[in-house]
């Protein structure tokens, strides 16, 4: 294990950059030195530095805050926190110095010219260039052209240096610099100089991050600025934590007091200030026809315009036909039930239409019927899943191939390949698990669809709503074409697994006694990772059975039990520090975002086959890549998941934990989930009262408008359709 040791503060100077990924992760040898001889004995000829740094190059001096670490195959090594570039002026070059630089570094500069601009500007070579480039003219030997070498050269070399100094002088961190430089450009320093809180804009540094900065500052708690940055903060927020796709403006300006202990006059200012410079959208109403009152959103202004687009989408799949033959031959209904021989004659005349209903209703089933029915008339049909893992499942159910979402629509650095401009060339497109897919997901699907072409969304509306903003399933399924099953059929009849998802579902407790593939663990907080640790050993181990909690920290949580199931089943005292964790050879891991390069996806599970410094090797469920840099720290311990990562996943053994502590992540939703991964045996560990709470309790409700403006096209449609039957009839 990496043992990690107090802050130090070092000097250094760069011997070689061993590799820099396009963020910025770099692995550096250098030589360092510490006033501080009782920790590194005032000096390393030969150290090893990782983490995020600026662009440096071998031989470059620069001052860090590093923690020395200690690893048993590699020594010691430094992970930076800080690294800061020192400016040319301040090496305290001699002319030689100079002048070897200017020939190593600067193009167009040879050795006879790097002598005669030494000599004529001496040590205010390096502010001439930068600042005064014009003056190397009255250098003999330096025409115009060899001066637009020498500047553009300089430039290249130094631009990105300037800014991130310049910005870390701001008190960001190298990875904040960074991001904010990828913002703003060049100008990112003169932005923030004006404006601190404009980094609320870059993606991945808040309102809490600017406000700490600005500590110190001249910036007051009333500041126009600071307020502003708060309001979008505070939708932000609602967003990523409760997948709001707006707020009302009275609950948006209790979020503005909340984060800023502010008056709510000055919090409606902010909000018009914010509307007023396009950073957020406000959309009022106008009051309902029984006189209730009014209810102004407001929305960030991107999810606003994908709510609106997908509106618009789902209206003229709506209003619209098909234009592929579709007859259903009674031979396609064998097998299957009233209901389910529904959905294959919706299709005849429906752009798109929707199949949910609970386990072991027959989804997939009706799914794979739809899909032979497709292609015995000849129509090309693509199937796909918002995760890996659901895709293969798809393919399993249906003996076709499916994808990603993702794949299916060629998703590459630049976006989406397919889209308006180059729709799908396909007849049908079936999604499965689409209760995972929010409104932004949705409308990119949706957008590649042939004109004409069709639609099947499949999935559980009483699962978990998406991790993403919106909640469209739910839309879909009060405005297009749906058949919801309901028949438990016969072979999932005797499955308790499959009773207690319904007992769940009409809100009371599953009964944990229906036979030994259902059963109850109770566990207590204290002592309860030990021991859900002893039942996993019981049970086959971490192979054979997942783990499954609603939140990541506290001792029921995610990092808590990882680290329990990782010391008994994979102990030891080496391996390679990645966030929170260590991670060894033989671990089991998932990965928590999607790698388009390496075709790897948020969720999917894999166990290390391999380390070698900061690389892994990894096996993705039979897919073995190598992951270097940064990549490997889109992984986490995987032995135990979120209820929310786990959605689209199913496992044949899997042990829920719920428990009172989890109190404000308690629904039914949750627990339907969380029970519905189970295919054939499923423990719920904690205390039956929390299945109970759970049961009896949704999940608080998301704001969202898209159902309304559907709603109103069709209303509108509609009443515009009876204006023109009543000029005819009078014509």
């Amino acid at each position: 294990m990496a043992h990690d040791l107090p802050t130090l503060r070092v000097s250094g100077v760069a011997h070689k950059v061993r590799y820099r990924g396009e963020n910025g992760f770099t692995i550096l040898s250098a030589e360092l030195s510490s006033a501080d001889s009782s920790s590194m004995g005032g000096s390393d000829d030969d150290a090893t530095l990782i983490g995020s740094m600026p662009p440096i190059e071998k031989g470059d001096r620069f001052d860090a805050e590093v923690i020395m670490q200690t690893h048993p195959q590699y020594g010691y090594q430094y992970k930076v926190v800080q690294l800061l570039l020192k400016d040319l002026d301040a090496l305290e070059l001699t002319a030689d110095g100079i002048m070897a630089y200017l020939e190593a570094r600067v193009s167009g500069v040879g050795p006879k010219l790097a002598r005669r601009i030494v000599e004529y500007f001496g040590d205010q070579t390096f502010e001439i260039i930068e600042n005064s480039p014009e003056e190397l003219l009255k250098v003999p030997g330096v025409t115009r052209g060899t001066l637009q070498k020498i500047t553009l050269s300089w430039d290249d070399r130094h631009g990105e240096r300037r800014v991130l100094t310049a910005l870390q002088g701001l008190g960001l961190s190298v990875t904040q610099a960074q991001r904010a430089m990828k913002h703003f450009g060049s100008s990112a320093p003169k932005t923030l100089e004006e404006d601190l809180y404009a980094l609320t804009e870059v993606e991945g540094i808040g309102f809490l991050t600017a406000d700490k900065l600005a500590e110190g500052r001249d910036i007051g708690k009333t500041d126009p600025r600071r307020l502003t940055a708060a309001a979008v903060y505070s939708l932000q927020q609602a967003q990523l934590s409760g997948g709001h796709s707006y707020l009302p403006l009275e609950r948006l300006i209790r979020g503005i007091t909340h984060y800023t202990h502010v008056g709510e006059k000055l919090a409606e200012e902010a909000i018009e200030r914010a509307v007023e410079r396009g950073r957020l959208k406000l959309e009022e109403d106008t009051e309902t026809e029984d006189g209730g009152p009014r209810e102004d959103r407001v929305y960030l202004p991107y999810v606003h315009r994908t709510e609106v687009k997908l509106a618009r989408l789902i209206f003229e799949l709506l209003e619209t036909d098909p234009e592929t033959p579709w007859v259903v031959h009674k031979s396609a209904l064998d097998g299957l039930s009233k209901e389910q021989s529904k959905v294959l004659r919706l299709l005849a005349d429906n752009r798109i239409t929707v199949l949910t209903g609970g386990p072991g209703t027959g989804k997939s089933y009706t799914t794979r019927a739809v899909v032979n029915l497709a292609e015995s008339l000849g129509l090309e049909c693509a199937l796909c899943a918002p995760t890996g893992k659901a895709a293969r499942r798809l393919e399993e159910v249906t003996g076709r191939g499916a994808s990603t979402i993702h794949r299916l629509l060629s998703y590459g650095p630049s976006g989406f390949r397919y889209g308006v401009a180059e729709p799908l060339g396909v007849d049908l497109v079936i999604v499965d698990e689409v209760s995972m897919c929010g409104d932004a997901l949705l409308l990119s699907l949706l957008e590649a669809l042939p004109e004409g072409s069709r639609i099947l969304l499949v999935g559980d509306a009483d699962q978990l709503p998406p991790v993403d903003y919106g909640m469209p399933l739910e839309t879909l399924i009060a405005v297009a074409p749906t058949v919801k099953l309901e028949q438990i059929h016969r072979q999932a009849e005797g499955s308790p697994l499959i009773a207690a998802a319904h007992q769940i579902h009409a809100g009371r407790s599953p009964d944990f006694f229906m036979g030994a593939d259902l059963e109850l663990l109770p566990l207590d907080p204290e002592g309860g990772a030990r021991r859900l640790a002893m039942l996993v050993e019981k049970m086959g181990g971490p192979r054979n059975v997942q783990v499954l909690t609603p939140m990541r920290k506290g001792p029921l949580g995610v990092n808590t039990l990882n680290g329990m199931l990782q010391a008994q089943f994979n102990p030891g005292t080496d391996g390679l520090k990645v966030n929170d964790y260590l991670i060894r050879t033989g671990d089991i891991v998932v990965q928590t975002k999607n790698d388009y390069n390496n075709d790897v996806y948020n969720g999917t599970l894999g166990v290390v086959l391999s380390l070698e410094g900061t690389k892994a090797q990894v096996d993705f469920e039979g897919h073995v890549v190598e992951l270097s840099g940064t990549e490997v720290y889109n992984l986490q311990l995987g032995y135990a998941l979120t209820v929310h990562r786990a959605q689209g996943s199913e496992w044949n053994a899997v042990i829920g934990v719920l428990h009172e502590i989890h109190y404000n992540m308690l629904s039914r939703e949750l627990a339907y989930t969380a029970l519905t991964r189970a295919r054939k045996r499923f423990v719920a560990a904690g205390s039956a009262k929390a299945w109970e709470m759970a049961a009896a309790r949704h999940r608080d409700p998301r704001y969202s408008h898209l159902l309304e403006r559907i709603q109103g096209r069709l209303e509108r449609e509609q009443a515009n359709a009876m204006a023109e039957h009543i000029r005819r009839s009078i014509a």
